[in-house]
């Protein structure tokens, strides 16, 4: 790979795979600015491209024709002319349901929903556990509105995780299927053993809200995550929740500012209202 050159856009690639147990994955496109002292370089503010982690190379085919576009048109991360969004997304995969199936079981402890998804290999001879976690004050990220708990989705949870990091084996874990139905049954129960222990450590261990808004970067929650944008919506509703206007009010303009789309932005914009209306006595 060629050394970068001052003011070329780039990306940089996710260290998560397909086999990560994420549904959706972010990128970041950047552009090379000199430092300040003339010595080296140093990557500006992101633009991000949003995907689905079924199908990254369309997010990396994507951030590449932004960062030819953006190289060809001399675009300056600085002063962007007003085309340039703050965020890109690439549509779902065709063939992707995310409809809730009885395969997904959640429940809801002191004000927190915790989610078990069951989700079939692409071959369909192994499964693997991903585990949801959010707050019932929060509205649903992916329905974007108030629904019963059972029609909650991995895709409503503000962050999301694979059981197998938090195993032995500190990776993505497929189950087999088995031969025979007790083998299955008893693998089943200690999935569901697995997952009882994680939600029985992050219930005590977020049970105050207010931990997200001390240790609010994506990276003090791994191996929990979800994209950069939906990881600000929830500390912004945290925060209103626990009436701290100001830091949410700044966190949701920001999200007006850099929404992919009218239809996010009108969200956002909403939430701020509804969430005031929620945490009012």
């Amino acid at each position: 790979m060629s050394e970068p050159r001052a003011y070329q856009w780039d990306y940089e690639p996710s260290p998560l795979t397909k086999e990560s147990g994420f549904l959706t994955l972010s990128v970041g496109v950047f552009q090379w600015l000199p430092k300040a002292r003339g010595k080296g370089l140093k990557k500006s503010k992101s633009i991000r491209v949003a995907g689905y982690m079924a199908e990254p190379e369309r997010v990396y085919d994507k951030a590449q024709e932004l960062c030819d576009r953006f190289n060809a048109a001399g675009v300056r991360a600085e002063n962007p002319p007003a085309w340039v969004q703050k965020q890109y997304s690439v549509p779902r995969p065709f063939d992707m349901v995310v409809e809730r199936s009885d395969e997904l079981t959640s429940g809801r402890r002191g004000g927190q929903i915790h989610l078990l998804d069951f989700q079939a290999s692409k071959y369909g001879q192994e499964y693997t556990v991903n585990l949801g976690f959010h707050y019932d004050f929060v509205p649903p990220f992916f329905h974007k509105t108030k629904i019963p708990l059972v029609e909650y989705h991995i895709l409503d949870c503000a962050v999301t995780a694979c059981i197998g990091h938090f195993l032995p084996e500190n990776r993505p874990i497929y189950f087999p299927y088995g031969n025979d139905r007790a083998s299955l049954e008893s693998t089943l129960k200690q999935n569901v053993r697995d997952c009882l222990a994680v939600f029985e450590d992050v219930s005590r261990r977020w049970a105050d809200p207010s931990w997200w808004l001390t240790e609010r970067t994506e990276q003090s929650v791994r191996p929990w995550g979800r994209p950069q944008e939906e990881f600000h919506l929830f500390t912004a509703c945290i925060a209103l929740h626990l009436g701290h206007r100001q830091y949410a009010e700044d966190k949701l303009r920001e999200l007006v500012r850099e929404a992919p789309s009218a239809y996010y932005r009108q969200w956002y914009e909403s939430l701020l209202q509804t969430a005031v209306e929620r945490s009012d006595p």
